[in-house]
């Protein structure tokens, strides 16, 4: 066998076909991933958390010791990652950006993971040409912004993935521990994002397939070290199994498959750079000469752009589980980052290169709608509903319907929402009002019982209603609390509203 190569020297572009220089389109590329970072990022560090990152805030706000025993019993959330956010949860006007911080610093960590990779596996100028495509991708920016696990998790299997690659070529004690630990804290940060091990696993296999030489020491010993470090939270893992509480959505289509393994944005923006590209430099400057990639790598490309979406699809399509989402397959959004930076790469010309990266950041980032949505609040933050209902009397009760859609299985009747973790986004943007705690779906049980609960409140002047814009519940309670001699004024923020029932 042949020694193990990321790049196989006999597929190595000569060096008479590259770029005379790479220091202009270095500067302009760190140019725009830091104006990707400023206007597609940071906004969105001040929206109000939607209902999972307030889940998030619930667990870790009250220390590292309360985070474990919260996080426990919740379905499918990272223990260890709501220890990391204890450490940011405050309370104040800052604590949506506070909170952010873990996943805005991972995923910038990440962007230089998919840097390393693409000079691992494709060329060494490659992975310049990975950063912008990656930073300005849609979900990144949603992801790098939120006070969610899956940015960490991200990171965690990127930087595994780079240590085992560094590990098979130079060996050393220090990528080997580095690809180790990073591996483990993959699946501690998010269990599904473990299926990217199975894809190194692969990669591994097509290398020995086509006669590389492949060290299996320690591959080995993260197969065994990771199953065996979920025994420490083995009580938590029984606990999400034996919960089935996904909301259960409509099957996905096809073309929501097309849409996650290809995203149109970036595809757009490249292929908007391309027809400048042919506009603006002259024909005779123009070669799209590919860079050959090592038969292991091309076939590793193509499995971690299409195995796990395909199976996620096929899961959620044909049973029960709602795992086909983009933030489940976020560790395959590198694979397509990683062909593109090989397609620009392609180009023999510097300023042809510098176009495509330009179209891209410009197709996801200076999209006037984009822009728009990075900037104005969040259609999903519960700050700005439960901000009208705080400037209310604080004597009037208050029907909340839970954001959460497994609220429905536990006994909703007897919550508390104040302390519940069903009904979170009150963690973190309290009010002084008396909650009756609603279910997230609406079904004839919760008919009566609001029927009886306004009737042990008959004497109050005022009632306030807050659920979701689309729910039949506010609707039918309009219409009954009219049937009861009260006027409804509706309130609209963000996806929600706010009815006062008045009389």
């Amino acid at each position: 066998m042949s020694d193990f190569a990321l790049v196989s020297p006999e597929v190595r572009p000569a060096a008479a076909d590259q770029p005379d220089s790479l220091t202009a389109p270095r500067t302009a590329i760190l140019v725009m991933t830091c104006l990707a970072v400023a206007l597609g990022w940071l906004p969105r560090l001040r929206w109000g958390f939607w209902i999972d990152e307030s889940a998030t805030y619930w667990m870790s706000s009250e220390g590292w010791r309360a985070a474990i025993e919260r996080t426990w019993n919740w379905p499918g959330q990272s223990i260890l990652y709501s220890i990391v956010e204890s450490f940011f949860a405050v309370h104040g006007p800052w604590q949506e950006a506070v909170l952010r911080i873990p996943s805005v610093v991972a995923v910038a960590i990440a962007a230089w993971q998919v840097k390393r990779l693409a000079e691992l596996l494709i060329a060494k100028e490659a992975g310049w040409y990975a950063l912008v495509p990656f930073v300005c991708g849609p979900d990144i920016m949603s992801f790098a912004t939120n006070a969610r696990s899956y940015g960490m998790a991200l990171t965690a299997s990127l930087i595994s993935f780079r240590y085992l690659l560094e590990w098979q070529r130079d060996g050393g004690k220090k990528n080997a521990a580095l690809c180790l630990v990073a591996s483990i804290l993959t699946v501690h940060f998010h269990y599904l994002f473990g299926f990217i091990l199975l894809i190194q696993g692969a990669y591994l296999l097509l290398s020995a397939g086509y006669g590389l030489r492949v060290r299996w020491s320690l591959p080995l010993i993260t197969a065994a070290a990771v199953p065996l470090s979920l025994l420490v939270i083995l009580g938590s893992l029984r606990n999400t199994a034996q919960q089935n509480v996904d909301f259960q959505a409509a099957p996905p289509e096809i073309a929501q498959w097309f849409k996650l393994v290809f995203p149109p944005a970036l595809l757009l923006g490249l292929a908007l750079g391309g027809a400048l590209v042919l506009l603006l430099v002259p024909k005779r400057k123009l070669k799209w000469s590919p860079i050959p990639l090592a038969r292991p790598v091309a076939w590793l490309l193509i499995v971690w752009l299409l195995a796990a979406p395909t199976l996620f699809f096929l899961v959620s399509r044909f049973t029960s589980k709602t795992m086909f989402t983009s933030r489940y397959l976020l560790f395959t959004l590198p694979a397509i980052v990683l062909i593109v930076s090989w397609a620009i790469c392609g180009i023999r010309n510097l300023q042809a290169r510098t176009i495509c990266v330009l179209a891209i950041f410009a197709a996801n980032v200076l999209h006037p709608a984009m822009l728009l949505s990075a900037f104005r609040e969040s259609p999903s933050s519960w700050r700005e509903p439960l901000g009208l209902l705080a400037q209310k009397p604080p004597s009037a009760p208050v029907f909340a319907a839970s954001g959460f859609a497994h609220a429905v299985f536990g006994n909703w009747k007897t919550e508390n929402p104040k302390t519940s973790p069903l009904f979170a986004p009150l963690s973190a943007y309290p009010i002084a009002n008396p909650v009756i705690p609603l279910p997230y779906q609406y079904f004839p049980e919760v008919e009566r019982f609001i029927e009886q609960k306004t009737a042990e409140l008959s004497a109050q002047p005022v009632i306030y209603l807050l659920s979701e814009g689309d729910s039949g519940l506010a609707p039918w309670m309009t219409k009954f609390m009219e049937g009861q001699g009260y006027r409804a004024h509706v309130e609209h923020a963000n996806e929600f509203v706010v009815i006062e029932f008045s009389r």
